[in-house]
């Protein structure tokens, strides 16, 4: 079987998270090839189009994945035979959730479950996705994306910690995440740790490499998540295969994850609530027990729920 993951390429290159998912189908057996748009905004993906449409003739390829939705509508345009899945990643669908971004959020929405009934298959990360996607066809799947246990896995705090040559007996609370992206909520972050009272050193995620993250999440004391909206967030996946304790708001398919797991609390978009968790779990030694409650989140899992969607389009493929 071959499938062309079409994504942007625009802003870093291919993203982690579609690459790691490419990398663990790879490792099932199932040829992928990597197509980055080389530009955005309406014009771009329309000039896209027929770029994406020679690169289809002149190569063969069963499945076109497209990550994120109007990559899934330039494919559309583009393909030729190939059946075609499309991954909502959850800006596409939930961005009228920003403040002052509710119209353009709106129209957003609208244009993507609109061309949602052309696909073969749609796959929304989460089951809030899930309830903004117009169920008209039924041809759509609730799967996360997976994480790699390989990489992503428990290391003592002080090997952590001599390795991104951090203080020993500083507090260090992750935030996973670009402060820049204002989906992200980092203001709601440093209110909620100005009242704790601790000297606490923020660490947020910007421009770091994806493979350096498992220092981050096992020499932090805590991690630290307020996004407002998400499709299925990584990093607390990753965090919970580290065994890191995590205080998170309820976002994406987090509230489907976190409960469950010991060191871990699942809180409202209220300061004072997100600094009673930290401090109840900023000195946890124990840790969480995430890793063992995430088996089924595996990225070799994940990718043979893909994979039976891709035979389920292409019987040619079984």
């Amino acid at each position: 079987m071959k499938v062309l993951f079409v994504s942007s390429g625009t802003r870093i290159g291919l993203s982690p998270i579609i690459k790691n998912q490419g990398e663990s189908l790879k490792k099932q057996g199932i040829e992928v090839e990597y197509y980055l748009l080389k530009h955005s905004g309406i014009k771009g993906y329309i000039k896209s189009i027929p770029l994406l449409r020679k690169y289809l003739k002149d190569n063969e390829f069963d499945i076109i994945h497209a990550h994120y939705g109007y990559l899934g509508i330039v494919a559309h345009f583009a393909r030729t035979k190939e059946k075609l899945v499309v991954s909502m990643m959850g800006s596409e669908l939930l961005w009228n959730k920003i403040s002052g971004q509710k119209i353009i959020g709106s129209i957003h929405k609208s244009i993507n479950n609109l061309f949602c009934r052309y696909y073969d298959h749609v796959i929304v990360k989460s089951k809030e996705l899930l309830s903004h996607l117009n169920k008209e066809n039924n041809n759509y799947s609730v799967i996360p994306n997976g994480v790699s246990f390989e990489r992503f896995k428990p290391i003592s705090t002080k090997t952590a910690r001599e390795y991104l040559g951090w203080d020993t007996d500083k507090i260090y609370v992750v935030f996973p995440g670009n402060p820049e992206r204002p989906e992200k909520n980092f203001s709601l972050t440093k209110e909620s740790l100005a009242k704790t009272g601790l000297d606490v050193t923020i660490v947020p995620f910007k421009n770091i490499p994806n493979e350096e993250l498992v220092y981050y999440y096992n020499a932090a004391n805590l991690v630290l998540f307020t996004s407002i909206y998400e499709g299925s967030p990584n990093v607390i996946k990753e965090s919970l295969a580290c065994n890191a304790n995590v205080v998170s708001t309820p976002c994406g398919d987090v509230p489907e994850i976190l409960p469950k797991c010991n060191g871990c609390r699942l809180v409202k978009y209220d300061s004072s609530i997100i600094k009673d968790a930290v401090l109840e779990l900023i000195n946890d030694q124990e840790g969480s027990n995430g890793r063992e409650m995430i088996e089924d989140l595996k990225d070799t899992v994940i990718a043979s729920k893909i994979i039976n969607i891709y035979r389920s389009l292409d019987s040619s493929c079984i």
